[in-house]
C-alpha cells in the first residue's frame, strides 16, 4: 500500500508507525526515480504487510526535507520504531534493499 506522504502527515504515518517503513522521497524531473520504481514495486509485492511504503514529492514537502537533509532524488530512507535506520541515494538493486529490510522484519 502506498501512502501520499506530507509535512504534516509524517510524524503520523511514519514515526509512529508500529511496522518499518520505507519513504521514498522523490521528484517528477528525476528519471532515476523512474528506474527504481519496479525495485520498489517488487518489494511492496514480497513484503506486503510487514512494511509500510510512504512517496513524498522533494519539490513540495520542504519541511522533512530539510530535517532529514535530502539533497537528490531518489533518495530512500527506511524507518523503524519511530527512528531513521537505513538511507540509500541513487539506483539500487532488489537484493540491496531486501538485505536493508530484513534487518527489521520480526
Amino acid at each position: 500500500m502506498q501512502i501520499t506522504l506530507t509535512d504534516e502527515n509524517f510524524k503520523r504515518e511514519v514515526l509512529g508507525s508500529d511496522l518499518p517503513v520505507i519513504v521514498e522521497f522523490n521528484a517528477n524531473w528525476s528519471g532515476t526515480s523512474e528506474i527504481i520504481k519496479p525495485v520498489l514495486h517488487k518489494i511492496l509485492l514480497k513484503y506486503e504487510n510487514q512494511i509500510k511504503y510512504g512517496i513524498m514529492d522533494i519539490d513540495i514537502e520542504k519541511d522533512t526535507i530539510l530535517q532529514y537533509g535530502i539533497k537528490n532524488a531518489p533518495a530512500v530512507l527506511l524507518f523503524n520504531d519511530g527512528y531513521l535506520q537505513e538511507y540509500v541515494s541513487g539506483v539500487f538493486s532488489f537484493s540491496d534493499l531486501e538485505l536493508l529490510i530484513n534487518k527489521y522484519i520480526y
